[in-house]
């Protein structure tokens, strides 16, 4: 109970808070994948009861979508009565009850480079702008298919912020770093050459990601199922299948957000 109380105080202080600053969003944004990792790590110890622990997983994912969607409304709502002085209403006369027309679907938004893409299944998408200077601010999270075994990876995350771009595991647990403070991470697919790198291994043990640039990687990645192994510094190796599909959707606004060198002939030509 006390970790779910501090869950939704922790949403409250974001629903709150108007952010005047990007690092504020930025912080936030942290804070959300925080406090799903905490109530994840409190499902676990609940007990061996399988549906039980998928239950409280299933409300921890439904919190952090409530985290983002309240983080990311209220940065707009600030943005919007802080930019432009709100214009007197002209009254007009009431509209006629009798035969109304039905309502027209709203077209999208030509000005936006984003409002033509179409939702990428599987993976959880939160999309806004700085508030300090308007520049984007793009999430994709993937969860690994099931069942997920203990100090697993657990998480895929494409991020774009600063006009960087980054990509991250999160752990079904914790992962001890090597003497070089970073794991061996091997991807593999349907391809015949797996790939095998060296992420950054956060303090906490539970983050680990790619330390250079890792557009080229983001840009090899298929659209089907691929297995993700880490070999920590303690010598243990766990693996998780992740389902990329949609991956075309999420790499092509990755690519618009952080402005990747032919990102629009890649978006169309894929």
């Amino acid at each position: 109970m006390r970790r779910l109380a501090a869950l939704l105080f922790v949403m409250i202080e974001i629903a709150e808070a108007h952010g005047q600053s990007a690092s504020s969003t930025l912080k936030g944004l942290d804070q959300c994948f925080a406090q799903t990792r905490n109530a994840e790590a409190a499902c676990d110890q609940a007990g061996s009861d399988t549906a039980a622990r998928l239950g409280c997983r299933l409300k921890a994912h439904s919190a952090e979508k409530q985290c983002l969607d309240n983080l990311f409304a209220n940065k707009d709502e600030a943005r919007q009565s802080g930019d432009v002085p709100a214009k007197p209403r002209a009254r007009m006369p009431p509209a006629p009850t009798a035969s109304e027309p039905p309502p027209v679907a709203a077209l999208p938004d030509r000005d936006d480079p984003t409002a033509a893409f179409p939702a990428a299944r599987g993976w959880l998408i939160s999309e806004t702008t700085s508030p300090r200077d308007f520049s984007p601010l793009f999430v994709a999270k993937l969860y690994a298919l099931p069942p997920i075994a203990a100090d697993a990876p657990q998480t895929l995350v494409l991020r774009c912020r600063n006009q960087r771009t980054e990509m991250s595991l999160g752990a079904n647990g914790v992962w001890r770093a090597s003497r070089g403070g970073d794991v061996e991470v091997v991807m593999s697919s349907d391809l015949p050459a797996a790939r095998s790198l060296r992420w950054r291994l956060a303090v906490d043990g539970r983050t680990a990601s790619v330390a250079d640039d890792p557009v080229d990687l983001v840009r090899a990645l298929d659209g089907g199922r691929m297995s993700i192994a880490v070999t920590d510094g303690a010598g243990r190796t766990i693996s998780a299948t992740f389902d990329l599909a949609g991956i075309d959707i999420v790499r092509a606004r990755l690519a618009n957000a952080c402005r990747w060198p032919n990102a629009t002939v890649e978006s169309r030509g894929r």
